[in-house]
């Protein structure tokens, strides 16, 4: 016993001193024997952590605009978030069937009522993170700060199956199915075809299938389809299925929610990773499975690739809501810009759209503009100030829509104004300039009002752009 001490931790009966003795010195204090102070130390270090790592945190959304009632509730939804994922694990703990291991007894089969209230708060717990449609004008991108750390559950053969819920929302949650046999030194390999050419960009989907997914696809960085967005349910295999041994993914998947088949107009959709398969409508499964399918028949070839956005600063948070919500009506990545460039002029977009013309689309780039209402007097017009300033004015916006269309290289490109009074005041800008007024009146260059939610309850998906 003494020898498994030592392998553990290093602990040997051989230093304590016998009954009556005096403790040597070389040895620490217990606990109760130590100052108070002394005692609360390391949480108070692990508290001071905690402060230092969430003004970091706090710092870096900051910079990006955003208000601190905005970070606690978001702080506070993650706070929830990881409770829920805690007590889920918990729950599956207790649900898994006995473990009769050597050195323990095994456990006894929970009761009938016990069994059944630890499947209600599974369930319960299950729902926190089902939360939108998986189609139509509703359906939202995967929250940015959890992409790449989403939360899971494990799942292990002979664990009772995870309730599937309702297929007709999104899953946030990551079902990992653990497997013996594969080594961490050997992880799965990226499996299909890519198309490299359309790595980074955001394309519609085909006509036939736009209503129902208006906010089309993004390609990853190595040309992939990302369509976790459309996914009801998300499944990792510990082994993956990029080797004839580890096959049939898809009964592996289904066991993890008791299935003994996909369910009906569903279709699990290899990632591409080797490890991920996705649960999508099979129509929807049916044009990405094959990568050879002609994207670039249904829209022009893009014009432009996301980037990060170049540092700069809103002096108004309200501007940088405003290009997020139009990044998010249109389906881009959040966080990115449009970046195109045509003979040598470059430009930055906020987010890019599709307009239809018969079988064909059109990629139309966009600008959005926030708050300008202060730069505009009573009469409806702008300020002479702002009307003839050549930095940030009139001049200068001018001069930047110009570059635009000229690196759009024939595209369509559109300001969108969050503000009536705004639009209306630029369009007859525009329309007064002798560079710019030809662009207009051809459709090149177009200026629209669209506003946020909040300043028009009635602005519903169908009616944006």
């Amino acid at each position: 016993m003494r020898e498994i001490g030592r392998a553990e931790d290093h602990r040997d009966d051989s230093d304590l001193p016998a009954h009556g003795e005096s403790r040597p010195d070389h040895l620490p204090e217990r606990d109760d024997q130590r100052p108070a102070d002394d005692r609360d130390a390391p949480a108070t270090r692990s508290l001071t952590r905690a402060e230092a790592w969430d003004r970091v945190r706090w710092d870096a959304v900051a910079k990006n605009g955003a208000t601190r009632e905005q970070y606690e509730a978001y702080r506070g939804e993650a706070q929830l978030d990881d409770l829920y994922a805690t007590e889920l694990e918990r729950i599956r703990q207790e649900l898994r069937p006995p473990i009769r291991a050597a050195l323990a007894p095994p456990r006894p089969h929970l009761a009938p009522d016990r069994h059944a209230e630890l499947e209600d708060r599974q369930t319960v717990a299950l729902d926190r993170f089902r939360t939108v449609p998986v189609e139509g004008p509703d359906n939202t991108p995967l929250n940015p700060a959890r992409i790449g750390n989403r939360l899971g559950s494990e799942w292990r053969k002979n664990d009772p199956p995870f309730p599937p819920g309702d297929l007709r929302l999104r899953d946030e949650l990551i079902y990992r199915r653990c497997e013996p046999g594969r080594q961490l030194s050997d992880p799965p390999q990226p499996t299909g075809q890519s198309r490299p050419e359309l790595a980074g960009t955001h394309q519609p989907v085909p006509e036939s299938l736009r209503e129902r997914y208006p906010h089309g696809v993004d390609y990853t960085a190595d040309g992939r389809p990302d369509l976790a967005r459309y996914a009801s349910k998300t499944v990792a295999l510990a082994n993956g299925y990029d080797r004839p041994e580890y096959a049939d993914p898809d009964r592996r998947a289904n066991d993890v929610f008791g299935w003994t088949s996909t369910p009906e107009g569903k279709t699990w959709h290899q990632a591409g990773d080797g490890r991920t398969l996705w649960l999508i409508d099979t129509e929807l499964h049916d044009h990405y499975a094959d990568q050879d399918h002609d994207v670039a028949a249904e829209v022009d070839q893009p014009i432009g690739r996301w980037v990060d956005p170049p540092r700069r600063t809103f002096n108004d948070p309200y501007n940088q809501r405003y290009e997020d919500h139009a990044r998010e009506i249109t389906g881009a990545p959040a966080g990115k810009e449009y970046r195109i460039e045509h003979d040598g002029t470059a430009a930055h977009m906020d987010t890019r759209t599709f307009r239809d013309h018969g079988d064909q689309s059109t990629e139309v780039v966009v600008d959005a503009k926030g708050r300008y209402r202060q730069f505009i007097s009573s009469d409806g017009n702008w300020h002479d100030w702002f009307g003839e300033s050549k930095k940030g004015g009139v001049p200068g916006m001018i001069e930047t829509a110009l570059r635009q269309i000229k690196a759009a290289d024939g595209h369509p490109v559109e300001w969108w104004f969050a503000e009536p009074e705004s639009a209306n005041a630029f369009q007859r800008s525009a329309r007064g300039n002798q560079h710019l007024r030809r662009y207009v009146t051809d459709g090149t260059f177009t200026v629209r009002h669209l506003p946020m939610p909040e300043q028009d309850p009635e602005n519903r998906a169908e009616d944006r752009p």
